[in-house]
């Protein structure tokens, strides 16, 4: 290493300790950001664990998985890159490709075609479930006060990805306040939430999208001023400019939940169970009739792309299942199957490198953890709480359906169905009688076995 690079890595190491720092501080005395039950100091101590997890991932995919240009954390950095250079060589261009003013003429292909993912969501059909461009433009402006350090583009979209945990523990609060440390493992701590929360990838923006999203919808006074209003919009336009699909599984829950709380006598249960399927049906005759949102071809068309790319590039985690066509019997045929595989796979036989044994121990606990549930459950106390818990439970259940439908590919399939387990673990802790767990595990530690060794002496003696 000459001493030019060793001067680059220590000033870029300065500039990401300073942004560090700033955020840091931030987080510690803004009183929108406090973790509500916990010290001043607790936003700092996740933000921190989380900046640990997003270098942890940056060191496995430099000296681990080497391949850059295939590492999400890098490749659309590495094209934002090439965006910013467009800047010092001819900023109206940056300009008119910033905001997609005529992005797609063939003029701008001296620029796009250094880009390798620019393209990659609207050439290959994926545009529904991956749109890159947005996250290159983001970190192209982030560039101008990174002066190309990578570890301040980690540090904010770790920061970002803070701010919207926090909004998802604030929604959630009010039903949960007696239980506070279950909901903040449910929110901060699960291990791959944790990991692909954090760093320069799109779920650490959908996350904040997620918590803003979540605190204006379940609070009990929402929408009461245009502001409101105007930070819902911002956020299902960003919704759909990272991953419409969100948006669109929290559509039957939230519709849901307002007739629920609209209507205090319908049963809470029954009104989810028809409005999921009503949904699957608008759904369904808006694709048959409307090609421009034909969700249902497109999702059938992503599989088997995916399906197709796993075999050509010979994925090693591709999940054996039927190609997924346009029609009804279709969907229904491979249900059962996409529920399974997004719930539970990969396994611990699916297992075949450290981040799907991550992955698979991470199942295995959930599948522990829902046997617990089942085993404490509790009826919801009242009826926010229940609202709250079929909410949840519908979005789980409609991610879950979406992802296990359209990717064949287990390591696309963990990352994509991750924002379902938070939703996942707070339903369980709102059905589950935590303080009988607490007991019967105090119980085991404070068990102290009889010693029948004197009785049965004694009865031999008789």
């Amino acid at each position: 290493m000459s001493s030019n690079d060793i001067f680059e890595t220590v000033e870029n190491t300065f500039i990401s300790i300073f942004y560090f720092l700033l955020f840091a501080v931030y987080l510690l005395f803004s009183k929108s950001s406090r973790i509500t039950g916990f010290q001043a100091f607790a936003p700092v101590l996740v933000f921190t664990t989380k900046c640990f997890a997003a270098f942890g991932l940056v060191y496995i995919y430099s000296e681990v998985y080497r391949d850059r240009s295939t590492a999400d954390i890098f490749k659309l950095f590495d094209d934002a890159e090439v965006l910013y250079s467009v800047f010092e060589k001819n900023p109206n261009d940056f300009m008119n490709l910033l905001l997609g003013m005529d992005a797609s003429s063939p003029y701008f292909d001296i620029y796009t075609q250094k880009m390798p993912n620019w393209n990659k969501g609207f050439s290959s059909g994926l545009g529904l479930i991956n749109d890159s461009r947005t996250i290159i433009k983001l970190n192209a402006l982030i560039r101008f006060i990174s002066f190309g350090a990578y570890g301040v583009h980690v540090i904010i979209f770790t920061f970002i990805s803070t701010l919207g945990l926090i909004k998802l523990y604030k929604a959630f609060y009010p039903l949960l306040s007696t239980r506070r440390s279950w909901l903040f493992f449910s929110v901060f701590l699960i291990p791959s939430v944790l990991c692909w929360s954090s760093g320069v990838l799109k779920e650490s923006l959908l996350f904040y999208l997620i918590g803003g999203f979540t605190y204006l919808i379940i609070r009990e006074k929402s929408f009461e001023r245009p502001i409101q209003w105007m930070y819902l919009l911002f956020i299902i336009l960003g919704f759909i400019a990272l991953k419409v699909y969100i948006i669109l599984a929290f559509c039957p829950g939230v519709l849901a939940w307002y007739v629920c709380k609209r209507f205090k006598k319908v049963p809470i249960p029954v009104t989810y169970l028809i409005i999921l399927p009503f949904c699957a049906a608008i759904v369904w005759i808006i694709s048959a009739s409307w090609p421009a949102a034909d969700v249902v071809t497109h999702l059938s068309f992503i599989q088997q792309n995916m399906l197709r790319m796993a075999f050509y590039s010979d994925a090693g985690s591709v999940i054996e299942m039927q190609p997924l066509e346009p029609e009804l019997w279709s969907y229904l045929r491979n249900l059962p199957e996409a529920l399974i595989n997004a719930a539970f796979r990969p396994g611990i036989l699916d297992a075949k490198n450290s981040l799907q044994w991550f992955a698979a121990f991470e199942n295995a606990f959930i599948v522990v953890c829902v046997i617990l549930c089942i085993g404490l459950y509790r009826k919801p106390i009242n009826r926010f709480h229940e609202n709250a818990v079929w909410f949840s439970l519908s979005f789980v259940l409609v991610l879950y359906t979406i992802m296990g439908l359209s990717t064949p590919i287990l390591g696309t399939l963990v990352r994509y169905r991750m924002p379902a387990l938070q939703f996942l673990f707070i339903a369980m802790v709102l059905l589950s009688d935590t303080d009988r767990l607490i007991r019967i595990i105090q119980e085991l530690f404070n068990y102290e076995p009889t010693d029948n060794t004197h009785h049965g002496s004694d009865f031999r003696n008789r």
